[in-house]
Formats: C-alpha cells, sequence, structure tokens
C-alpha cells in the first residue's frame, strides 16, 4: 500500500547528491509532490515525488543493537539510518549482522578492533559468532563448515560499491584463515606450510594493487578489475595446504584514458618515483607523470592510504620490488 504524507511529518527523503537523509514535510502540491526540508543541511528541496520519501517510524530501530533483522521498520531508508547511527555512535560498530551477512561502513582509518590483538579473540573462542560482529565470523563459520562440520567446499562473497572497503576486507579474512590454520598446525612442517603460503598470499597483494588498483574520486585503491580467491585446506588437519588467484575484467581503457580527480594504474607512478634516474635513463629517457598526458590528464598525481595520509609512491615501488 502506497505511504500518504502530510505536511509537517518526519520523513526520510532521497535527496539528490545526499541519498536517504532526515528531512520534514513542509507542503504537498496539486500534482501530488511533495516539498521537503533536510533537517541536517536545511536545504529545501521541491517536487519530490511520494516515491522518493518513506516515513520515520518511532523506535523503527536501536544503533546499539547489531543485528539489523531486528530493525521494526525494514525499509532501505531506515536500515542506512541504522548503520548510519551505529557507526556515527562509535565507530567500532563499523560492522552489522545480517542474518548470515556482515555489513560493513569503511572507516577510512585504522581501528582498534581490526587489530591482530582482537582478531586472537575470535580464534580463542568457542564460538565467533557470540562476539560483536566482524568480517572475520565469515572467514571463521567457513572454516568450521569445511574442517569440524565436513560440509565440502564453501564460498563467500564479497561484494559492494566502489571504495566500500572490498579489498581490505578481503585481506582481513584471508589473513584470519591462515592464522586460523597456524594455530591448527601441529608440527613444523605444517608450521612451514602454512607459513609459506601466508607469505606468498601477502606478497601477491603488492603487486595486484600496483598493477590492478588506481585512484578514482571515489577511491584512492580502487580495484579495477574482478579477484577470484581460492583457498585450499586439508579437512582432516585443518592446514591450508595451497591458494591460488584469478583475475578478470581488467579496466584497460584506463592505461591512456582517466577522469578528472583520478589516476592511472598506481604502477606507473610508483615505477617513475622509485626508479634512479641512472634506471629512468636507460630505459628509454623515463621522466616523471605529469609529463605524461595518460598519467596527468586527471589532475591529482597522489593517493592517500587508509588513514588519509598521502603515500609515497617511491616507498610503494621498494615494496613492489620485494614482492
Amino acid at each position: 500500500m502506497a505511504e500518504t504524507f502530510f505536511a509537517g511529518q518526519d520523513v526520510y527523503a532521497a535527496i539528490k547528491g545526499r541519498g536517504w537523509s532526515p528531512a520534514k514535510v513542509t507542503a504537498a502540491t496539486a500534482d501530488g509532490k511533495f516539498e521537503v526540508v533536510d533537517n541536517e543541511t536545511g536545504e529545501k528541496a521541491t517536487n519530490v515525488p511520494a516515491s522518493a520519501l518513506h516515513g520515520v517510524v518511532p523506535g523503527g530501530y536501536n544503533p546499539q543493537d547489531p543485528d539489523l533483522f531486528r530493525v521494526n521498520d525494514l525499509h532501505p531508508a531506515t536500515l542506512l539510518m541504522c548503520l548510519k547511527a551505529r557507526f556515527e555512535q562509535a565507530p567500532s560498530q563499523q560492522y552489522s549482522r545480517m542474518g548470515e551477512m556482515i555489513l560493513s561502513v569503511n572507516p577510512f582509518q585504522r581501528l582498534a578492533i581490526n587489530a591482530e590483538a582482537e582478531r586472537e579473540k575470535y580464534i580463542a573462542a568457542p564460538d565467533a559468532m557470540t562476539l560483536p560482529p566482524h568480517v572475520w565470523q565469515i572467514s571463521d563459520r567457513a572454516y568450521k563448515r569445511i574442517v569440524a562440520s565436513r560440509l565440502g567446499n564453501q564460498s563467500v562473497v564479497i561484494s559492494g560499491e566502489s571504495g566500500s572497503g572490498k579489498t581490505e576486507n578481503t585481506k582481513a579474512m584471508i589473513s584470519y584463515l591462515g592464522a586460523l590454520s597456524q594455530r591448527h598446525s601441529v608440527n613444523e612442517m605444517q608450521r612451514e606450510i602454512v607459513a609459506r603460503i601466508n607469505e606468498r598470499l601477502s606478497e601477491s597483494n603488492p603487486i595486484l594493487e600496483s598493477f590492478g588498483n588506481a585512484r578514482t574520486v571515489r577511491n584512492d585503491n580502487s580495484s579495477r578489475f574482478g579477484k577470484y580467491v581460492k583457498l585450499l585446506f586439508d579437512p582432516t588437519s585443518g592446514i591450508m595446504i595451497g591458494a591460488g588467484m584469478e583475475t578478470y575484467l581488467l579496466e584497460k581503457s584506463r592505461v591512456c584514458r582517466v577522469g578528472q580527480g583520478e589516476r592511472s594504474y598506481h604502477v606507473f607512478y610508483e615505477m617513475l618515483a622509485g626508479l634512479s634516474a641512472d634506471d629512468k635513463r636507460r630505459l628509454g629517457g623515463l621522466r616523471n607523470p605529469q609529463d605524461y598526458p595518460s598519467l596527468s590528464r586527471g589532475g591529482t598525481l597522489t593517493r592517500r592510504g587508509v588513514d588519509g595520509r598521502d603515500l609515497n609512491d617511491a616507498d610503494e615501488f621498494a615494496i613492489l620490488c620485494r614482492a
């Protein structure tokens, strides 16, 4: 049944450029549209259709409750407001639970809840699902279904828009599985196998990110390709015995064309910053990124790390070479 609205009503309004925002209806027009005022900015929006409004349900959600299945009003606007309120109330509430899914809000900063000391609490817990929501719980459940329940192969889908944190969450899940496997190693040979696989997985990240990631207007380290990671476990011992990775759908057009405020692939800037003058001369007289239209057309030559600070491309090139 379609919702009805009236002047003075508190609503969530899908305002262009801001998404769903708390607002108040100030007037209704003859053609069935509405005038609303954004509660946060005070800006007025006119000719808003009813389909872009949703009435606020008092007590519709509790931002301290990590389980979104207990939200009383399962409208997208209410769910988004709940996620927003949870994160603004405490950045440690980066994750929320929704059935078998974990929803993550990218904090664009390093948080203590993602530290190794916190990870150990989830690994050591008899049931990791009793702890606050975290992407590690997805890894834990998949691992136990393979090793403890013998349910066979498990798949995890990590999806989201650009800048939502897919790359970082993928790395967090893989590192958790590596640590869990290390914990189940009972002899030196098993520990060496797990350590070698973990090392190679870690070393592959700088290579993949340098050659496949770029700065966009929404994300300074945006993966411009799809990635399928396969981890192999011995279901009897529970240790990781192998790993593989497939990449696909690389955005090839970015090599020669980037939008305003964007960069091409990291590796070009890293290489030009990290090579010595002799190496540049030996490779045909390479110059600086600003000297190449394909690299400088976007008007930005830097990128920021997770903490928001500019990264040093020369340092990143050294990391790439070691990998």
